[in-house]
């Protein structure tokens, strides 16, 4: 894991989100969407205290000690319990708790051996670094929902599950996305999978917006061939290439959902193209769960 990567993914994707909130109300970033579904704020604390649980368990492995996350069962009421810490506290608080938290970690990233970093200290401080990255779509979804912008909303829904997997490939090394499942894709071949249908979808959306039907869909072998020609046709790429060509396509489909008329964005279809980038990310997101811990078990113990 390499400490200017990691320094630039702190610093970078804080920045982001520090600029996704700055001129957000008070009544924006505390306004709940839905029953069970944190605002704004609430994922600004989430954040809060992942970043103070991860520096407590820093403290713990500098003591000898296992993580005290290891003895941790389930995270949804540990988050639950540590966003109500928070819940009392103005965003003014929270903002400035966000630039003392890197702060700490780049100190803490800087004060580590180079053992140290390749060790399981790096892999705790690559989620950090990506930690924000990960969130930024749920954090425009939810400013898009306050401020009454739907189209918006929808279309950063669909980019909560794409930030989700590729905060998992980004802490990945580059052998790793060589890995497969015996008959079945490998991480890298998932990627170019991806970027395909989001071609795919850039086009079929810019075509409904100029008045073409929706085509049909394809039949099971079909969409089997359609998708083994569209994955070879990049396996000789490097894993920069794959990733730049996988985020080029999503940039087109976003710039097509966007784009649609407003009698497209306020139908059905509308909401379905997005429900199906977010589920199909979702799907191959297990995937790439799976081959990263065969990885991880040949090559880390």
């Amino acid at each position: 894991m390499q400490r200017e990567w990691l320094l630039a993914q702190l610093w970078g994707n804080r920045a982001q989100l520090m600029d996704v909130i700055a001129d957000a109300t008070e009544a924006e970033l505390h306004y709940e969407p839905a029953p069970g579904r944190w605002s704004a704020a609430g994922i600004l604390r989430h954040i809060i205290n992942f970043e103070e649980d991860l520096l407590r368990g820093l403290d713990d492995r500098d003591a000898g000690q296992n993580p005290f996350w290891w003895a941790i069962s389930d995270w949804n009421v540990r988050n639950e319990e540590r966003a109500a810490e928070w819940a009392a506290n103005p965003v003014d608080d929270v903002r400035a708790a966000l630039v003392a938290h890197r702060a700490k970690l780049e100190e803490r990233l800087h004060d580590l051996t180079d053992e140290q970093l390749a060790s399981s200290y790096g892999r705790d401080l690559a989620a950090a670094a990506v930690h924000d990255f990960e969130h930024l779509p749920s954090l425009k979804e939810r400013l898009a929902i306050a401020r009454g912008n739907r189209r918006e909303a929808i279309v950063r829904y669909a980019e909560i599950g794409r930030n989700e997997l590729l905060a998992t490939v980004f802490r990945m090394p580059e052998a790793a996305l060589e890995e497969r499942v015996e008959g079945k894709w490998s991480v890298k071949e998932i990627l170019l999978h991806l970027g395909g249908r989001d071609r795919h979808w850039a086009k079929v959306i810019r075509a409904v917006s100029a008045g073409a039907p929706e085509p049909v869909a394809l039949s099971p072998d079909e969409q089997d061939a359609w998708n083994r020609a569209d994955v070879a046709r990049g396996t000789h790429y490097t894993a920069f290439r794959v990733l730049y060509e996988m985020g080029e396509a999503r940039g087109h489909w976003i710039s097509a959902m966007l784009a649609v008329p407003d009698s497209v964005a306020e139908s059905k279809d509308f909401e379905r193209w997005a429900s199906m980038r977010m589920k199909h990310d979702r799907h191959h997101l297990k995937q790439i769960y799976e081959r990263f811990a065969n990885w991880r078990k040949r090559n880390q113990g």
